[in-house]
């Protein structure tokens, strides 16, 4: 298993009293956390009667053990620190510092515990566009916790890939026979519309069935079709080629995107689960189409 990036997570709780019902609800988050090995300061595990409230506020938020301030929102919280009023008001004045002046700061998060009656989000003037959690709806409750503890420990939920190399096919420069090239110029330069369409379609009508045919009656057994595997992949290239260059004259042709979608589906329903001893090059092809057509 292996070690979180933050090995020793401690947060501290900044909410606002609306009511004792509001208060368990706080209370068993805090204990939810805490019972997943996330140190929690809460004043209600923390603090006697007697102890100064304000002060216990004030030093958790400016404590530098303490990794992450959770501000758990709902309308009570917004109006107490917009209007800067009791304890909340006080950690306010402390924390929007922070956030005004350090726009890429992780450690305030804010976290929508309740909603208003028509699904308004309370967040504090100060907040303005700050990413939050949102744990107010029990139908992504659990997503959204692990977003929470997942940043709390300090990993993410998507973690990014290792930058990766350039394909070959990017630079790679498509040739064609003289005649292939002669069609295509002849569908670019069609100034009849509707005989341009029809050629257009023709054209991808003729990919088609080149992708039916390939390899179908090439049967190989042994040593040899694994051998020769590479190599079959290999000439789809001159099939792939003639494909980009008709999506390269696309935008001359009236409804292109509508050929090339009846083109696709196709082409992937005469070849979906369709059994033969390429049939999985064949596949290979139809998934770089498509990528193709996203990225040209």
């Amino acid at each position: 298993m292996r070690t979180p990036k933050i090995a020793h997570p401690k947060v501290f709780i900044s909410y606002a009293w609306t009511s004792d019902i509001y208060t368990n609800k706080v209370a068993s988050f805090a204990a939810e956390l805490q019972n997943i090995g996330i140190e929690v300061l809460f004043d209600k595990f923390e603090t006697k009667p007697g102890n100064e409230l304000n002060y216990f506020m004030e030093r958790c938020v400016n404590d530098e053990t303490v990794t992450n301030v959770l501000l758990l929102l709902n309308k009570t919280y917004k109006e107490k620190a917009d209007k800067r009023e009791c304890g909340v008001g006080k950690e306010t004045q402390i924390i929007s510092k922070d956030i005004y002046n350090k726009v890429t700061q992780t450690k305030f998060i804010p976290v929508i515990l309740e909603r208003g009656e028509n699904g308004e989000i309370y967040k504090p003037a100060y907040l303005g566009s700050t990413y939050y959690v949102d744990l107010s709806d029990s139908k992504n409750y659990d997503e959204e916790f692990c977003l929470l503890v997942k940043t709390l420990v300090g990993e993410t939920v998507y973690r990014k890939p290792e930058l990766g190399s350039i394909p070959d096919w990017v630079t790679q420069e498509v040739t064609f026979p003289v005649n292939k090239q002669i069609e295509f110029n002849s569908i670019k330069q069609q100034k009849d519309s509707k005989m341009q369409k029809l050629e257009y379609k023709q054209t991808l009508d003729e990919i088609c069935k080149k992708i039916t045919l390939f390899c179908t009656n090439d049967i190989v057994n042994g040593s040899y079709f694994s051998k020769n595997y590479i190599n079959k992949y290999k000439d789809t290239m001159v099939i792939r080629d003639e494909y980009l260059r008709l999506l390269t004259i696309a935008i001359y042709v009236d409804d292109s995107e509508k050929l090339i979608a009846a083109f696709l589906e196709n082409v992937l329903n005469k070849h979906y689960d369709h059994i033969e001893q390429y049939a999985e090059i064949k596949m290979i092809l139809l998934h770089e189409l498509f990528i193709r057509l996203h990225i040209t």
